[in-house]
């Protein structure tokens, strides 16, 4: 495959064709897939920079841009309970911070 094929996934993490919705395997369960693009705050320099997160299920994938085939990283998110606060805007880049 090369770099610059589209990789579409489906909620398991498993890599499925572009009209599939999900694979053969989770046909019918109701898991989570969620993805977007969100800026990351650098420990270097404080500066920001473009990533895309794909959240399948209870893991969370960083990609360096939308449709890379190798993730740079991966969290497993079993028994993190999230709290809703209200949006921070940083006041140097204006960008809304999480």
């Amino acid at each position: 495959m090369s770099s610059s094929t589209i990789a579409n996934h489906c909620i398991c993490g498993n890599q499925i064709n572009e009209n599939q919705v999900c694979c053969d395997g989770c046909e019918g369960k109701n898991s989570l897939h969620i993805e977007g693009e969100i800026y990351k705050k650098q420990k270097k320099g404080g500066t920001f920079k473009k990533y895309w997160y794909v959240l399948l299920s209870k893991e969370l994938f960083t990609y360096k841009k939308k449709g890379d085939i190798k993730h740079k990283e991966m969290k497993s998110l079993s028994g993190v309970y999230l709290k809703d606060e209200p949006d921070t805007v940083d006041e140097e880049s204006g960008k809304t911070l999480f």
